[in-house]
């Protein structure tokens, strides 16, 4: 039977954030853990904290800090493609309180030397959305669900 076993802290915690996992060739694996909330930050490190990312060495037991993510977000929806080459952050809540309509993605060329960088996607959802639920299917459009001033709303990205 499986155990859990507890890791390092993250270097910020944090709630309301995004997480994925990355692999390369399926021998190296990052957990990323992006944006978010700092609970115990005040004003100044809240504005700092949303743009953080942050990738466990589960070998060296410590979280460092990855690429800052290009947007300020919390809530935001994210997903790993089906072959985990890439995560993508779609919509959340920026720090101005408006609901994103962008989509990022991170990718990591070389994933065990944690060479990692964001770009945004051409693509921007029709609803700017929060809180939302994004999968993915191998050949098939990227399904995304959330909120949209508190209506409920799913959309379909074909990436």
């Amino acid at each position: 039977m499986d155990e859990w076993t507890e890791q390092a802290q993250l270097n910020s915690a944090r709630y309301q954030h995004a997480c994925g996992v990355l692999t390369d060739d399926g021998s190296s694996k990052l957990i990323v853990s992006v944006g978010g909330i700092d609970y115990y930050a005040n004003e100044v490190d809240f504005v700092e904290l949303l743009l953080v990312t942050e990738d466990i060495d589960f070998f060296a037991d410590h979280w460092t800090f990855g690429p800052a993510l290009p947007d300020r977000l919390k809530n935001a929806a994210s997903v790993t493609t089906s072959d985990q080459r890439a995560l993508f952050i779609i919509g959340g809540t920026r720090f101005d309180g408006a609901e994103s309509q962008k989509v990022y993605k991170l990718f990591c060329s070389a994933v065990e030397s944690k060479q990692c960088s964001w770009t945004k996607v051409d693509y921007e959802l029709k609803i700017p959305t929060t809180m939302g639920l994004a999968l993915a299917f191998p050949s098939l459009p990227m399904v995304t669900r959330g909120f949209s001033n508190d209506r409920d709303c799913l959309t379909g990205i074909y990436l």
